[in-house]
Parts: C-alpha cells; structure tokens; sequence
C-alpha cells in the first residue's frame, strides 16, 4: 500500500468515494445503516490494515515500481517494446 486510498479500500471498497457531495453523503448513509455488528467488524479490519501500513513500507513498493518502470523503459524514459 502507498496511499491513503488503497488503505480504505482494502477495509472496504464502498468507502472509496468520488469527490462528489452526493457521493460521500450516500456513503456516510451507508455506513449509518451498518448494525453495530458491522461497525465492528469494519473497525477490527480497519486496525488491521494500519497495522501493515508504514512509511518503510510504503517507500519499498515506490521503490520497487520505480524500478520496474526503469526495467521496462531502458533506463531511459522511453517504453520498451
């Protein structure tokens, strides 16, 4: 994970919202209609994500992306085909 929006997303899917008025609201509605059961749930997942998310961690996927375009381009910027 390298962002904020890859985080919630692993929490659940449906928190990840346009930013749009209506879509964040339908959201939060969403989220208000969960039984306490759910809330729960949801929270324990959400610790467990953070748990895994660290800045080390983060730098190291940035990393090995970087590394991968550099492979795949020649070092140079340009695609290899």
């Amino acid at each position: 994970l390298t962002g904020a929006r890859e985080a919630v997303a692993e929490v659940a899917s449906w928190l990840v919202v346009p930013s749009d008025g209506d879509a964040v609201a339908a959201a939060i509605e969403r989220y208000l209609a969960l039984s306490l059961e759910e809330r729960e749930a949801l929270s324990r997942r959400a610790r467990a994500v953070a748990a895994g998310v660290s800045e080390e961690r983060a730098l190291e996927a940035f990393r090995r992306g970087f590394e991968g375009l550099l492979e795949r381009t020649g070092g140079n910027g340009a695609v290899a085909r």
